[in-house]
């Protein structure tokens, strides 16, 4: 939703700048922008770029995190290693940039990133998958069984060989009298309900911290008449908020003044800012419905004999209106007679 949505780089006067707004609206920036959204996932997000060509920035890529220990702002030389060069570095200072998440826990200047919270239910729904498969395998699947009088030798080899290969299912080779007895617990019936039943929570929690809502993965966006679909929207809207309130603060903070330094004059002040465009759309949604109501009324009125005026309708939906002229039927004796004239 914020790669979507529109921006403009406004002056001191909070007025568009026409020059900026566009020199941002090209590939190289959307794809700015979305590595640093990746930050929110992971706590940390580096990005350098390679030079400039055309009045654009080229080589934009995100720098491996394990190359990176944001504690210290270090890209690291080697992995999980201690020697490094600063971000602040002459070198490199303007040709990358560390984004950094807000730390809620206390253990470090950085932020874990949501994908911290999600990796318990992630793990739990991977475990689950395994143990699915396992159930599916032991009550499910067809248990294959033969017996035999051979105790041994080479035609009681086949005969295990042979069932073995019949498909995937579990298969055993016994004598006439030996006992394979399966012993389940009561609930074992429908025991494979507590599989999707675990699963289903999972991704709901996931789902709340991602997206800010339980059903947000499996909403029908635009349902209409469905209050659990309107907390869902009312959710992502959240979500947009803080994405693009952390988009437009690493752009005007961070960005602005290294695309200065490379030399792009971007004035002072000037600063980065997304379109709230939910208030217009919900305005012309309500202006929608209001004349929708209207219309219907005038259909009514004209449906019982009555006639509304076209000047009361324009001012009233404020769409120009003219009154239809209908045709008059004549007869074919009056046409007749006119053509005698």
């Amino acid at each position: 939703m914020t790669l979507k949505k529109e921006f403009q780089v406004q002056n001191l006067k909070g007025e568009q700048s026409e020059e900026w707004t566009m020199f941002l609206k090209s590939k190289w920036f959307y794809d700015f922008m979305a590595l640093a959204l990746d930050a929110q996932f992971f706590g940390y997000s580096g990005i350098n770029w390679t030079g400039i060509n055309e009045n654009k920035l080229t080589g934009i890529k995100a720098i491996r995190r394990d190359s990176i220990k944001p504690d210290t702002n270090q890209i690291l030389r080697m992995p999980y290693s201690y020697e490094g060069i600063s971000f602040d570095d002459e070198k490199i200072k303007d040709w990358s940039l560390l984004i950094k998440t807000n730390n809620n826990i206390g253990y470090s200047d950085c932020g874990y990133g949501l994908l911290f919270p999600c990796s318990a239910y992630a793990i739990a729904i991977r475990n689950n998958l395994g143990f699915n498969i396992d159930f599916v395998e032991k009550f499910i699947i067809p248990f294959v069984v033969a017996k035999t009088m051979k105790h041994e030798g080479d035609e009681r080899d086949l005969l295990e060989e042979g069932i073995k290969n019949m498909a995937s299912s579990n298969s055993v080779v016994l004598d006439p009298n030996d006992e394979i007895e399966f012993i389940e617990s009561k609930n074992a019936g429908t025991g494979f309900n507590s599989f999707d039943n675990l699963e289903n929570r999972c991704e709901k929690k996931i789902s709340k911290i991602l997206l800010g809502h339980a059903d947000a993965i499996d909403s029908t966006s635009g349902k209409l008449g469905s209050s659990q679909n309107e907390a869902v929207e009312d959710a992502l809207e959240n979500i947009e908020i803080v994405d693009n309130t952390f988009i437009e603060s690493v752009i005007n903070d961070q960005l602005f003044d290294k695309l200065r330094n490379l030399g792009f004059n971007i004035p002072k002040g000037f600063k980065f800012v997304f379109l709230n465009t939910h208030e217009k759309t919900e305005k012309l949604e309500n202006d929608s419905k209001v004349n929708q109501l209207f219309v219907n009324v005038i259909k009514t009125l004209k449906e019982a004999g009555h006639e509304v005026d076209s000047k009361f309708i324009e001012e009233t939906t404020g769409y120009p209106t003219t009154k239809v002229l209908i045709p008059t039927n004549v007869s074919n004796a009056t046409i007749n007679n006119l053509y005698e004239l």
